[in-house]
């Protein structure tokens, strides 16, 4: 009856815990940890989950053509831009020092491409 939740460590885009709507889809990648990611093209695309934990890191895909998403941390938010001049895959801080606790991701693609490859808890 808990509310399903990502734990510490390292976890795939796939986790069961990740609530995704819109048109994600997944993509093999040679970037990618394990050589795919979930992908949207569409704004307005959302992903959510609970997670337990001080420290949150996405990790997704940067390049000359990725998009843009605003992320919301216990209804905080920041926007992350994924653009950079050359393909990689970035670890991009969310959360810091956070109380040792249950939190709640939500996150909201503005421009696409956005490319999630994982997250990390710690």
């Amino acid at each position: 009856a808990r509310t399903p939740t990502v734990y510490r460590g390292w976890h795939q885009e796939d986790h069961w815990a990740v609530r995704y709507e819109g048109d994600w889809r997944d993509r093999q990648d040679l970037l990618a940890t394990f050589g795919k990611v979930r992908e949207a093209d569409a704004p307005g695309s959302r992903q959510a989950f609970t997670f337990h934990g001080r420290d949150l890191d996405l990790l997704a895909l940067r390049g000359p053509s990725e998009g843009k998403v605003r992320v919301w941390v216990d209804g905080k938010s920041q926007d992350v831009d994924l653009y950079a001049p050359v393909p990689d895959l970035a670890h991009i801080p969310l959360a810091r020092r956070l109380p040792l606790a249950d939190h709640r991701l939500a996150a909201e693609v503005l421009e696409g491409p956005v490319a999630v490859d994982g997250f990390l808890v710690r």
